[in-house]
């Protein structure tokens, strides 16, 4: 065996338990990109600094890393051997030091003939994560495929989804953020053979055995746009967000019902988002009011969805705090649209600062006609006015046991049209709630 994969460390025994300690690995690693027959000092970066894991390892952690010369150096209670060794995952210590698990123990090669791969890690809490998939060349080298990973956070679990397009062998590695310098690091890596299967094909003369691709087969292998990970990101925890914890952040849509998510944040702050389309051939483009907050009552938000045209949109939703002007994203979700080309959805209303403690019923179009009765209905239970306001002209709407209703004109000329709320029954000042645009056309 080459000598630069030869290593050392020292055993300690400690309350009745062995331990490995590493020093070496334990204080500094290299970063950077070469070939693994090339490995030089000057092409990489060495870099200093604690890694936990390497000090008081335990020795079921220590053996995905380590295989002694001697068995019985191992520490365990029953010894594994170099066949079972080279079986094991690679795990590296972003891994262990997050506390990472799998939910079925996966090999460090395994075989498939379908088009999408998965593995399922156990989180102790909320990471920033990502994944990258390479295809291995007849002569070795690796090619990135973009496009083919998907990491879904649902509950306390990090689903990684990988697509191979065609037989080969692949690496799929997943990464996570060091928690001091925001670097993604390699957690854990496998090797992914995809392979062909075979069928019997019955003939009037013979029987004969064709190879088959199983991803020719399958009308949609899976390409998706770089999004990192998609679900609650570990800024969430300041503000108390959670989720239904069985909520899959990637999600499916024809068009003819709205996609609707329920989150609660437990502290008061301010929400915004944007809803952008990702679709190949097209520039990233904001289509924030086809998403809508159709209520936030309390710690409780309920937000609807509505792409409208068929491609991928990125939903992300940001969260403040009272006084500051700096968001920061809590929650990700991706919707993929399937709608027919020909089909118009139209926009939302726009929710604007004084959306709280609110719930809209109608109209949930953000595009109203000219010259027509339009029937407002919205819940504003702490306001002691409501009004729309087109132009210069105020119309106040009736209150029914805290809901605020009322049809009113649009009238002849195209703009704006605002609905403001007054919560101080003494004073003269109202905030905006909602705003919609007159129209005659829905056209973008």
């Amino acid at each position: 065996m080459s000598r630069r994969f030869r290593n050392s460390w020292t055993a300690a025994y400690l309350d009745g338990s062995w331990h490995f300690i590493n020093c070496n690995w334990g204080a500094r690693y290299t970063k950077g990109t070469v070939k693994a027959s090339e490995v030089k000092s000057r092409d990489l970066d060495l870099l200093y600094r604690y890694d936990d894991f390497y000090f008081l390892t335990d020795p079921d952690d220590h053996i995905y890393q380590h295989f002694p010369d001697d068995p019985k150096l191992q520490l365990l209670g029953k010894a594994v051997s170099m066949e079972e060794f080279v079986r094991l995952p690679v795990l590296k210590s972003p891994f262990f030091n997050n506390h990472f698990n799998f939910i079925a123990k996966p090999q460090a090669t395994m075989k498939t003939s379908e088009s999408k791969f998965e593995i399922i890690i156990a989180l102790p809490k909320t990471m920033d994560l990502a994944a990258k998939l390479h295809l291995q060349s007849a002569d070795g080298t690796m090619e990135s495929l973009v496009g083919k990973t998907l990491v879904r956070i649902i509950g306390s679990k990090a689903v990684v989804s990988a697509y191979l397009p065609h037989p080969g062998t692949y690496y799929l590695t997943v990464y996570t953020a060091d928690a001091h310098t925001g670097d993604m690091e390699c957690a854990c890596s496998f090797q992914i053979k995809k392979i062909t299967t075979t069928k019997t094909v019955c003939t009037d003369t013979a029987t004969e055995t064709a190879s088959i691709d199983t991803a020719t087969e399958t009308a949609y292998i899976g390409t998706y746009p770089d999004v990192d990970f998609l679900g609650p990101t570990p800024l969430a925890r300041k503000y108390g967000f959670q989720i239904n914890k069985r909520m899959d952040p990637s999600m499916l849509t024809d068009g003819s019902e709205r996609i609707k998510m329920n989150f609660h944040v437990t502290t008061h702050c301010k929400l915004t988002h944007n809803f952008i389309c990702l679709s190949k051939n097209q520039e990233a483009r904001d289509f924030h009011q086809h998403a809508l907050l159709q209520t936030r009552s309390g710690s409780g938000l309920s937000y609807w969805l509505n792409p409208p045209q068929a491609g991928f949109y990125l939903f992300s939703l940001f969260a403040a705090e009272e006084g500051s002007t700096t968001f920061v994203c809590i929650y990700k979700a991706l919707v993929e649209s399937k709608m027919a080309e020909y089909s118009y959805i139209p926009p939302y209303p726009t929710t604007l600062r004084k959306w709280f403690d609110c719930k809209l019923h109608q109209p949930l179009n953000g595009e109203l006609q000219l010259s027509s009765k339009v029937d407002f209905h919205l819940e504003v239970p702490t306001a002691t006015d409501v009004a729309v306001v087109i132009g210069q002209k105020w119309h106040m709407l009736n209150n029914q046991e805290d809901s605020w209703k009322g049809a009113i004109y649009t009238g002849g000329l195209s703009g704006k049209l605002r609905v403001y709320a007054k919560f101080n029954a003494s004073g003269e000042s109202y905030s905006p709630l909602l705003e919609y645009t007159i129209t005659s056309s829905h056209c973008y």
